[in-house]
C-alpha cells in the first residue's frame, strides 16, 4: 500500500472519528440536562414536579394510583412518547443554539437602542452596573420577566392564527400523550419564532435600562437562570404531563396552570387555539383565547383531526411540516 492512500486512510479515520466524538457530544447535552443549571429538565425543577403531583393528589393511595396509572408503558411507550425521545435527543442538542440566538437578538436590539439615544445625545452617563440599586435591579428582571412572556405569547399565537406556521406547529400538538419530554416536541422553525419574539421584547426593554442607567444591568438569576423563570419552572414540567393541577377560577385569570395548558392540547374541539400564554393569562383574556375550566375535565390529546399518527416517526416530524406548509402556500395562492 502506498504511502498517500496511508495517509488518505489516516486522514479520513480522523474525520470519522472527529464526527463520532463531536455527535456523542452533542447527544451528551440533553442526556446530562437534570444535572445542569438552566434547563427545565434540572432535578430541582423534576423534583418540585414530583412534590407537587403528591400534594395536587392529597398524598396517600390516590398520589400512588396515580403514579402507578402514569408512569406505565401506556403512556411512557406510546408511539408519540417514542418519537418525543429522539426528538428530545435531537432538539436538545439545538435548544442551546437556539437559547443562544435568543440571547444574540435580545442583545442586538438591546444595544442598538442604546446606540440611538447615544447618537441623538440622549444616554445617560456611565455607571457601573453594580453600582444599581436593587429596587431597579428588581424592577428590571420583572420587566424583562413580562416582556419575556408576552414574546412567548405573541410567537405561540401567530403560529395558531397562521396556517403556515401552523403546519410547524402541529408537531407539538401532534402528541397523544404527555410527558416532560413533550416539551421538546417542536420543529425547529417554532424553535426560531419562539426565540426571536421574546428576544426582540426583552431586547427593547434591555435597551431602556441601559439608557436609563448608563450601562449593562443584570436581572436576578438563580439555579444558573432569570430568578422568575426559574421560579415558573418548579410547576412548568407539569404543563405536559396528566396531572390536573389548576389554579382556580379566580387565580387562573392571571396565571396559566397545568391544568389550562393541558387543556391547550385537547382534541375537543371547544379548546383549539385556547390558553396560549405561558405564564400570565391576562394575554389570553386581552386575546379573547383565555378558558378557565370549572371543574376538572378528562382530556383527550392530540389534533382532533385523526393524522396524529403521521407525526409518530422523526423524520416526518421535521420534513411533513416543510411539505404541507408550501404545498398550502400555493394551494392558497391558486
Amino acid at each position: 500500500m502506498s504511502e498517500a492512500v496511508t495517509d488518505q486512510i489516516t486522514l479520513w479515520t480522523y474525520i470519522f472519528l472527529k464526527t463520532v466524538l463531536k455527535l456523542v457530544d452533542l447527544i451528551s447535552v440533553p442526556l446530562n440536562a437534570p444535572f445542569v443549571p438552566g434547563t427545565l429538565l434540572h432535578w430541582p425543577f423534576l423534583l418540585s414536579a414530583v412534590l407537587l403531583t403528591i400534594i395536587a393528589y392529597g398524598g396517600g393511595r390516590r398520589a400512588l394510583r396515580f403514579f402507578r396509572e402514569y408512569f406505565s408503558l401506556k403512556v411512557w411507550w406510546h408511539p408519540s412518547a417514542r418519537a418525543d425521545y429522539i426528538y428530545y435527543l435531537i432538539n436538545g442538542a439545538l435548544f442551546p443554539i437556539v437559547f443562544a440566538s435568543l440571547l444574540a437578538t435580545s442583545s442586538f436590539v438591546a444595544n442598538s437602542i442604546a446606540g440611538w439615544f447615544s447618537d441623538a445625545g440622549m444616554a445617560a452617563g456611565e455607571v457601573a452596573g453594580t453600582d444599581v440599586h436593587w429596587v431597579v435591579i428588581t424592577a428590571f428582571s420583572v420587566a424583562i420577566f413580562c416582556a419575556h412572556d408576552l414574546g412567548r405569547f405573541l410567537g405561540h399565537w401567530v403560529q395558531h392564527k397562521i396556517q403556515f406556521l401552523w403546519e410547524f406547529h402541529k408537531i407539538h400538538h401532534s402528541a397523544e400523550v404527555l410527558t416532560p419530554f413533550t416539551s421538546f416536541r417542536v420543529h425547529p422553525v417554532d424553535l426560531l419564532l419562539m426565540s426571536m419574539t421574546p428576544g426582540v421584547l426583552t431586547g427593547i426593554v434591555g435597551g431602556i435600562a441601559i439608557v436609563s442607567t448608563g450601562g449593562r444591568i443584570d436581572v436576578w438569576e438563580v439555579l444558573g437562570m432569570h430568578a422568575g423563570i426559574a421560579a415558573y419552572h418548579l410547576v412548568s414540567n407539569l404543563r405536559h404531563t396528566h396531572v390536573w393541577l389548576s389554579y382556580g377560577p379566580v387565580l387562573s385569570k392571571y396565571l396559566i396552570s397545568p391544568a389550562q395548558h393541558q387543556i391547550h392540547h385537547s382534541a375537543d374541539e371547544k379548546h383549539f387555539h385556547k390558553n396560549i400564554g405561558w405564564a400570565f393569562a391576562i394575554w389570553d383574556r386581552l386575546f379573547g383565547t383565555l378558558y378557565i375550566p370549572r371543574a376538572e375535565e378528562k382530556i383527550i390529546f392530540g389534533l382532533g383531526d385523526g393524522t396524529d399518527s403521521d407525526y409518530h416517526g422523526v423524520v416526518r416530524m421535521y420534513f411533513l411540516p416543510v411539505v404541507r406548509a408550501f404545498v398550502g402556500l400555493v394551494a392558497n395562492k391558486n
